[in-house]
């Protein structure tokens, strides 16, 4: 999205990010929307690009206020904004594009061997024997070395396997753990687990979060006040003026530009709220 330049750069970004969120890069067969449209979505959320045939997008997740390593997802505006980790870092994101477009187009092309320079994916073959041999298997990526340190959450069927920073099934559930995540994270399963925890975050609770977050604001509580903005419970009009407000009590001008960009777009377009 053009709203979002500045702070692609800010948070220095690879330039083919930067590329393919403005459009100046596109995918072999055009497929998805770049620069992204805007369905609304939480203001966690970078966007990337979007799925024509359903409101996803691809983007950069990051929690600002916060010491949880940011990465990449999916965001599914129709299943209740609900995301999923699909890489940690860029290196991770453009070989998993490469082995889709292999997948797709069922082997090399030469469109596909262009669009992996630009990304600067250089194991094509690699990637294309792992096509042949698990398809877009996302557990297939495991073998790969980029993958092999630290793995996004997609991969993994077993999720006491996964070592990164994303809420996942059997982790500890204390109160430090759940405070450093929000409801768009959960999957069904893990969301009822949060509840029932007697230690349970009150940002995970099914209410409009707009009285807590203004609690937790006067409180000084950024990061309790910036998870509660991105959890299910708010109408996108209160979480314009929540996020004004968020970064009119804070001195980091990066934040300041993410409000900016955030708040330049007419998220209720579509729906109400999230």
């Amino acid at each position: 999205m053009n709203e979002y330049k500045k702070l692609y750069e800010i948070l220095k970004l690879p330039d083919a990010i930067t590329d393919l969120a403005l459009g100046n890069l596109k995918f072999p067969d055009e497929a998805c929307n770049q620069p992204a449209l805007c369905y609304g979505f939480p203001p966690a959320l970078l966007p990337i690009w979007s799925n024509p045939d359903a409101m996803i997008y691809t983007g950069y997740w990051k929690h600002w206020f916060s010491d949880r390593r940011p990465s990449f997802v999916r965001l599914y505006v129709n299943i209740a904004y609900r995301t999923k980790e699909i890489a940690c870092d860029a290196t991770q994101l453009f070989q998993e594009m490469i082995l889709e477009e292999l997948t797709s187009h069922e082997g090399v092309t030469d469109e596909v061997s262009d669009f992996a320079k630009h990304l600067g994916v250089t194991n094509v073959e690699e990637l294309n024997n792992l096509s042949i041999d698990s398809g877009d298997d996302p557990e297939g990526l495991l073998t790969l070395p980029a993958f092999k340190e630290r793995a996004p959450l997609m991969c993994f069927e077993d999720h006491s396997r996964y070592v990164g920073d994303f809420p996942h099934r059997g982790m500890a559930l204390t109160y430090e753990n759940m405070a450093k995540s929000c409801s768009l994270e959960l999957g069904e399963i893990l969301e009822k687990e949060f509840f029932h925890s007697p230690v349970c975050p009150p940002w995970f609770m099914p209410i409009m979060k707009k009285e807590l977050f203004y609690q937790l604001l006067d409180d000084k509580k950024y990061a309790d006040a910036w998870f509660t903005l991105n959890s299910n419970g708010w109408l996108f009009d209160d979480a314009k003026t929540a996020l004004s407000k968020l970064a009119e009590s804070v001195s980091d001008k990066d934040f300041h530009q993410l409000a900016e960009s955030w708040l330049s777009l007419n998220q209720s377009k579509y729906k109400l709220g999230y």
